[in-house]
């Protein structure tokens, strides 16, 4: 099973709701190129809507910190992913969650995937200081 089997099989399981979870990998500055690698499941606390998903907190960064742990330090948090059932690209309130998520890394590139129908759509962000 890969990533995106995973995401894919969450997602229409879920359908006509959207749904989400958090991404783990690995960040490569050299190559410029972000592995995902894992997925840590939406918290029970998170909320599915048919326009949006809400990904809870609950038990979020201990589950993040157990799979940096678990894989000796080289698996981290870098992004999240969510579903559009209806497709669509991200929406302002996507970009708006991915500049929040991106200030939890200064530096660090986050990544947001939005699962479609017909395919995963990507964005990454990066927080500058104002």
């Amino acid at each position: 099973g890969t990533v995106a089997a995973a995401i894919a099989a969450d997602s229409q399981h879920w359908t006509p709701r959207e749904t989400g979870g958090a991404l783990l990998g690995h960040v490569d500055a050299l190559s410029r190129t972000i592995y995902i690698s894992d997925l840590v499941d939406a918290p029970e606390d998170s909320e599915r809507y048919p326009e949006r998903f809400v990904l809870g907190t609950r038990g979020l960064k201990a589950a993040l910190r157990q799979a940096h742990a678990d894989s000796v330090g080289y698996l981290h948090y870098v992004g999240t992913w969510h579903s559009h059932p209806m497709g669509g690209p991200h929406s302002q309130t996507d970009f708006d969650t991915l500049q929040r998520l991106a200030s939890f890394a200064p530096g660090l590139p986050v990544v947001s995937l939005v699962w479609t129908p017909t395919g995963l759509l990507c964005e990454v962000g990066r927080f500058h200081e104002k």
